[in-house]
């Protein structure tokens, strides 16, 4: 694969022409680009870039004069490709330096300038902090504990400090690519350090995109042997893969191609897709624990902890069963929510969502470094043996590490609150939070949800999600977190799983996200599968677009006349668009196979009854009403039915089945009724309900003969079956107008 192929790719999602990113990469006009960055240049007063921007100008303006005095150059287009590059390079440190400048929460002020710090020399600072740790652990004297605590408080500022440093970084040359991928890949720096360090360059690459930053996680996940690291390096890449941009990068095309190639790596973008989904359903998630699982499980431990009443003890006589079933429910719902935590469902956001308001998460790092005892920023809790509660709450729970964060802060907030007794059982107990169920923290799955989640609320609760690109929210979800939608991965030979991870969505029912990658991916809708029109059928369906569902229910049907399943979603869908046409031979077919539903039935009983078949109708109706004979939509049908075969009088008593329930009946069965009761010459009876029809449809009285006369004209069998002619319906009509003028009639309340 190379940059021709990447430029045949008809990508579904690009910037803009109108954008100066659009001028670069869309429409590839260099003069227009160069326009546009000297317009951020002014608009952000970052004038420190002119000078740049004045070199790409002055070799393009050359170019053009050289081209302009008829000269011939082979290499013109590799050289305009290049300057389009380092105008993408430009663009891209234009950008990132406004948006330092602009926004507040990107800079950290320390007394470590790490900006201007030889590279060396903060290696040395890393691997200093476990030289030092590591002495401190043989001789745990108070001493050392004083100069334990300095310790780490030092190392939190340094690395707070590299952390902002490497968020906001310029475009990177090949020497501090080469640095980074060294050191975070190093055993002699902590692992805490490289997490933190690698979590900097995902976020960074969410603010303004970068070559050799994307490749140093590339390379962090193909090399990295400690899981933690390599996780997040994963996570880092596959949420900020390059679209169009790669163009500029074959050696990076060719890296992509290198990783992606392996079976193992495909199928952990898989996962990790699956994962990312459950992140992006973290909200219905918390719905659903606090709909259906929270209260069994109140009820269950009420049950059981409340001393009993005279009442609870008279039921267990009554009822022996009912502790028994009590236990099982709480079985449940407690089961029901490990069950969803091991597919990686997000069980804890809508707790712990509610806990990010300490000052500790101001600062971005905070959100992202790996949970320890030690951290600066961590008080004391008083009265409570720290070591057990670490053991117990921290090491050995599934959760997130700002979640272990935020439970720490609030335990520290309340520790002086605690009883003496209550702090007694808890340094004496184990305290157990899911009880015999261990994760296993090693696992590469399990690291990743861990770490997604950490981002899921970072992006979702912290001031800066709206200055990223945001891969949880808005357009950021198909531009980042629906990665499997990024067409380079196609390209690159993973075309085979989308169909797989498609079923998942549609298994799932995740029908927003189902059309998104299915628009993401560029799928037409001409030429896509059957299976991807039907998962496109079903999804319009549910969301409520049901034209849109029609559309495509009509191209299956035509393309699988025999599928059932097919026949039933266009039905349905023809139902709700109340198009019997298409519906009609569908309709016929489903009843022929006995597959036909009540409601599918009764639209095509009514569909019949307006095309004139009113004894084909009744056929249907008269089984209907056998089975539901007070069902007022039946009765409703088969009164207009029998109305058409000369039957006014069976007409009248069905309608009059409806009206003895008074919430059934509506004003077209006033209409009906009224007009029933003329063809069988009881005239005060129509007069008193064609009155009654009116007046609910309030009609101005100078309106009346009109729309009377335009209902009656609609009933062709009044002229074909019943002989009533043109001046009978006027005669009618004026009849009921000059009742309505004359007497001023009211609604009539028995029929």
């Amino acid at each position: 694969m190379n940059t021709d192929d990447i430029r045949n790719i008809k990508w579904s999602m690009r910037p803009a022409h109108n954008t100066t990113l659009g001028k670069i990469l869309t429409a590839r006009e260099l003069g227009d680009a160069l326009d546009g960055i000297r317009n951020i240049i002014n608009r952000n007063k970052v004038q420190q870039y002119s000078d740049r921007l004045d070199n790409i100008a002055e070799d393009y303006r050359l170019m053009k004069d050289f081209i302009k005095r008829g000269f011939n150059d082979p290499k013109r287009e590799e050289v305009y490709n290049g300057l389009l590059k380092k105008a993408f390079h430009l663009f891209n440190d234009v950008s990132m330096a406004s948006l330092k400048r602009n926004t507040a929460g990107l800079s950290y002020y320390s007394p470590y300038a790490v900006a201007n710090m030889p590279l060396p020399d903060m290696r040395q600072r890393l691997e200093s902090f476990v030289q030092e740790t590591a002495m401190l652990s043989l001789n745990p004297s108070t001493t050392n504990t004083e100069k334990k605590r300095a310790i780490y408080a030092e190392h939190h500022e340094l690395t707070t400090a590299i952390f902002y440093h490497l968020l906001t970084d310029l475009h990177w040359n090949e020497e501090k690519k080469s640095f980074y991928q060294e050191l975070l890949l190093s055993p002699t720096i902590d692992s805490n350090d490289a997490q933190l360090l690698t979590s900097a360059l995902l976020l960074s690459l969410l603010l303004v995109w970068d070559a050799r930053k994307f490749a140093t996680l590339l390379y962090l996940y193909q090399y990295a042997t400690d899981q933690q690291v390599k996780q997040r390096a994963l996570v880092g890449w596959a949420l900020t893969l390059p679209r169009e941009e790669i163009m500029f990068y074959p050696e990076l095309i060719e890296q992509l191609r290198k990783t992606i190639s392996a079976q193992a790596v495909q199928s952990e973008l898989l996962e990790l897709q699956y994962q990312i989904v459950y992140c992006l359903n973290a909200n219905q998630t918390t719905e659903e624990i606090n709909r259906d699982i929270i209260p069994n499980m109140l009820r269950g431990q009420n049950f059981f902890m409340d001393k009993p009443t005279d009442e609870q003890n008279l039921q267990d006589i009554i009822n022996p069963q009912a502790e028994e079933k009590a236990m099982e429910e709480l079985e449940k719902s407690y089961t029901r929510m490990m069950d969803m935590q091991k597919m990686g469902m997000d069980v804890y956001f809508g707790g712990f969502s509610q806990m990010k308001r300490f000052p500790f998460f101001n600062k971005a790092n905070n959100w992202f470094v790996p949970f320890y005892a030690e951290h600066p920023e961590l008080k004391p809790f008083e009265g409570l043996d720290e070591s057990r509660l670490e053991e117990n709450l921290f090491k050995h729970s599934s959760f997130c590490n700002s979640d272990k964060y935020s439970l720490a802060l609030a335990i520290a907030m309340v520790a002086s609150q605690i009883p003496a007794e209550l702090k007694n059982a808890l340094n004496t107990s184990a305290v157990e939070i899911q009880g015999n169920i261990a994760p296993d923290i090693h696992n590469p799955a399990y690291i990743r949800r861990m770490f997604l989640q950490d981002l899921y609320r970072f992006f979702l609760l912290n001031n800066l999600k709206n200055d990223f690109d945001n891969p949880f929210i808005d357009n950021g979800i198909a531009t980042h977190g629906l990665f499997f939608g990024n067409q380079l991965l196609g390209a690159l030979g993973m075309s085979p799983l989308f169909s797989t991870f498609g079923r998942f969505l549609f298994r799932k029912k995740y029908w927003s996200l189902l059309l998104l990658f299915a628009k993401s991916q560029g799928l037409k809708e001409d030429t896509a599968s059957d299976e991807w029109t039907y998962f496109r059928a079903m999804a319009h369906l549910h969301l409520g677009n049901h034209n849109k569902a029609k559309q495509y229910f009509a191209q299956l049907a035509e393309r699988l006349p025999e599928d059932e399943k097919i026949a039933q979603g266009l039905a349905n869908v023809c139902l709700q668009t109340q198009d019997f046409t298409l519906a009609k031979e569908v309709l016929h077919r489903l009843q022929l196979l006995g597959t036909i539903t009540n409601a599918q039935q009764l639209f095509l009983s009514e569909g019949l009854v307006n095309e004139g078949e009113a004894q084909k109708a009744c056929d249907i109706l008269f089984k209907l009403h056998y089975e539901q004979p007070n069902n007022a939509e039946v009765l409703r049908l088969l009164a207009k039915a029998e109305l058409q075969l000369n039957k006014p009088e069976a007409a009248i008593n069905h309608l009059n089945q409806i009206f003895e329930n008074k919430n059934s009946a509506t004003t077209e069965d006033l209409f009906f009724a009224a007009v029933a009761h003329w063809l069988v010459n009881n005239m005060p009876k129509a007069l008193d309900l064609f009155v009654s029809f009116l007046k609910e449809k309030r009609i101005e009285l100078d309106e009346i003969r009109m729309e009377l006369n335009d209902r009656l004209v609609q009933l062709e069998y009044l002229q074909t079956v019943y002989h009533r002619s043109a001046i009978d319906l006027n005669i009618l009509t004026d009849i009921v107008a000059d009742e309505i003028e004359a007497n001023g009639s009211t609604f009539t309340d028995n029929f």
